[in-house]
């Protein structure tokens, strides 16, 4: 049996309307070979929505595969000056 691969997640902003509670912080179990647009979709955030990921830090895009150990922040873009 393949085991799930543990995310926790941490939302900002406008985004933290998709987590699970108003901390925003969450981990999610997903299937081994999960990318981060797997995460995006099982979060159920529209693809019209502007988002920054991080993941252990460093910006991400949303073909990365999650590992065991990688943690996700999900904000949105900054704007401003």
């Amino acid at each position: 049996m393949v085991e799930p691969v543990n995310i926790p997640v941490r939302l900002f902003a406008t985004l933290n309307d998709y987590g699970s509670d108003e901390s925003g912080r969450m981990t999610l179990d997903l299937p081994q070979g999960s990318r981060i647009r797997d995460l995006i979709r099982v979060l159920e955030i529209p693809d019209k929505t502007g988002r920054v990921v991080l993941v252990n830090g460093r910006v991400a895009g949303e073909d990365r595969e999650l590992v065991p150990g990688d943690q996700v922040v999900l904000f949105p873009p900054v704007e401003g000056g």
